[in-house]
């Protein structure tokens, strides 16, 4: 109940006599002097709040950036954290557009790590989870006569045939998320059973991307994609608050006109001032950095190149091994045949109809050739 008590008073009661300094400032200045000024005055009486003020940075954080509050649970589940202690470990405290613009940025960084390393992982893979979803994306995007439907169409084709790459399955992974699942979650007319059907096939061509990411030395896949999910929903959520409301940042035309001196009282308008000034988004977030200590941001996670760059070489050597294994079983093949020997009918052996001894050697060959082929 104390915390409580605490965490609901506005940032003007933390700081009266600040407030009275601040009111006491010459409003003939620009209101960006003003602001400035203000968080030099604020600056060493916030720090001392000490952990009082570390808890008060949070609330702050979440009410400079409010979203709905159901989306606010959603977050919760999906991330295990609050909007504002995410926002906070990764050290983006500032306006609302300071946010967005900082969540923009990992996103782009993330997302570009993310497809570099898909990219260095070679081989093609065919899988039912990815072909069923290139399918349906192939179908939704002829359907609506989508600028990409030729290259899903394609993407289809391919993952029934030779297997898709993990740069293509990630190509189909986010058109299938942007432009079936979600645009079904929007759509009326869907069902509940086919919007439901949307999302599990969603998750199953996410899991069927990161098993092979994982094999391919890719561990990271699963916590860079998580922070992905959270940079994008967040900055969406900030941004559409936004629309429709001025960004609470400066004070209104109305506000300046309102204390102009000769106006009004000077008393009523040194308090009427400082209140307005200690309300800005950028006074607010300023004190929420100083309370939080100034963090340091969390890392933005990386994939291991050099951990996927050894494996793709393991696995390109092994291929040619294969490949050259494999013919080398066929020519023994032909040998065998020509040599007299017969394979049996539903048989994975040779009957000999004109025995003739092997060489140790010989013998050998078959061994190694059989080995190569079972694995």
């Amino acid at each position: 109940p104390e915390l409580a008590k605490i965490l609901n008073k506005p940032l003007t009661e933390f700081l009266p006599e600040e407030l009275k300094k601040v009111g006491q400032m010459d409003i003939g200045k620009s209101i960006n002097e003003i602001v400035e000024k203000t968080k030099e005055i604020i600056k060493k009486p916030l720090i001392k709040l000490g952990e009082t003020g570390e808890k008060i940075s949070e609330p702050l954080i979440a009410g400079i950036n409010r979203i709905n509050p159901a989306k606010r649970q959603q977050f919760y589940l999906q991330q295990g954290v609050s909007e504002e202690q995410w926002l906070k470990e990764r050290g983006i405290i500032g306006t609302r557009h300071n946010t967005i613009a900082e969540l923009a940025k990992r996103f782009k960084a993330l997302r570009e790590n993310v497809d570099t390393a898909l990219e260095k992982i070679p081989g093609n893979y065919r899988e039912q989870r990815i072909i069923t979803v290139a399918d349906e994306a192939a179908e939704v995007a002829r359907a609506t006569e989508n600028p990409r439907a030729s290259r899903m169409v394609s993407l289809a084709e391919k993952a029934k045939g030779e297997g898709l790459t993990t740069k293509e399955i990630n190509e189909v992974k986010q058109f299938y998320e942007q432009n079936v699942k979600v645009a079904y979650k929007k759509d009326i007319t869907k069902t509940s059973e086919q919007v439901q059907r949307a999302t599990n096939r969603d998750t199953g061509i996410r899991e069927a991307l990161f098993e092979i990411a994982d094999k391919a030395g890719f561990k990271e896949l699963g916590e860079i994609n998580k922070e992905i999910q959270a940079s994008k929903f967040l900055g969406d959520e900030i941004a559409g608050k936004m629309q429709g409301q001025a960004a609470n940042n400066m004070m209104s035309l109305t506000d300046w006109i309102a204390i102009t001196p000769g106006a009004i009282d000077p008393s009523f308008l040194s308090g009427f001032a400082a209140k307005k000034i200690f309300s800005t988004e950028t006074v607010r977030a300023f004190a929420a950095k100083v309370l939080a200590g100034f963090p340091e941001k969390k890392a933005l996670p990386q994939a291991n190149m050099d951990e996927i760059i050894r494996r793709a070489k393991d696995f390109l050597i092994r291929a040619a091994d294969i490949k050259l294994e494999t013919e080398k079983s066929a020519l023994l093949y032909d040998e065998l045949q020509k040599s007299g020997f017969k394979k049996g009918v539903g048989e994975n052996a040779f009957i000999i109809e004109n025995p003739i001894p092997l060489t140790r050697e010989e013998q050998t060959l078959i061994r190694a050739a059989k080995n190569k082929a079972e694995q």
